[in-house]
């Protein structure tokens, strides 16, 4: 004690600096897996009034560290932070679309028909044609007469359906058609509930002539 008082005034800020830092930096390895590298807090909560009050009562735990387990007469909750919910947002809903395509060879000259159809939970959005060589497309051969979701152009509300009506002139060609597949969420719609992957592999396009009138 002699010695602190002996200080200076600027000596004993610098120590109590030192001190402050030196808690802090022990507050921090303390708190450093709460939570933890998942961004999850483990707790334990009371569910005994032998054991204190009130039943409900609860303290985090660093399940990493020696004794960050709940005693016998707690139960175990897990919560999540809002990183956790960011990273699962991230990690399961994001992408939130993926293109699926199809090819198709030696097409007559006609009108014909495109159907994409995207998987449940999906919107079906920007039907595409092209076609695959280049004499076709200089030649202008494929005239594109329209194309649409067709649940918007029901009733106003995106489905998984798109339709896409086009003509080739002259000679017989091959061509080419992409159109993507938009989780429902996005329109303020149920989201799908198969795996990004499995939807991919669900996605169909389809052709036919236009039917005549």
């Amino acid at each position: 004690m002699h010695k602190l008082r002996g200080l200076s005034r600027g000596g004993r800020l610098v120590l109590a600096l030192a001190v402050g830092g030196a808690v802090f930096g022990i507050a921090t390895a303390v708190q450093a897996s709460i939570p933890d590298s998942n961004a999850i807090v483990h707790s334990c909560y009371n569910t005994s009034l032998a054991h204190g009050s009130p039943i409900g009562a609860m303290r985090a735990i660093d399940t990493d560290k020696v004794g960050g387990v709940c005693a016998s007469w707690e139960g175990a909750v897990d919560l999540a932070t809002p990183q956790y919910v960011q990273n699962v947002v991230t990690s399961t809903i994001n992408p939130t679309s993926f293109m699926f395509r199809g090819s198709f060879t030696g097409l007559a000259p006609n009108i014909w028909v495109l159907t994409y159809n995207c998987p449940s939970g999906y919107v079906d959005i920007d039907p595409v044609v092209a076609g695959t060589d280049q004499s076709f497309s200089q030649n202008g051969n494929l005239t594109t007469h329209s194309f649409y979701n067709q649940g918007e152009l029901v009733s106003g509300v995106p489905n998984t359906v798109a339709v896409y009506f086009f003509q080739i002139s002259g000679a017989a060609t091959n061509i080419t058609a992409h159109a993507t597949c938009v989780n429902g969420r996005v329109f303020g719609q149920a989201g799908p509930t198969a795996p990004i992957g499995q939807a991919e592999s669900q996605a169909t396009i389809s052709l036919k002539p236009q039917p005549s009138s």
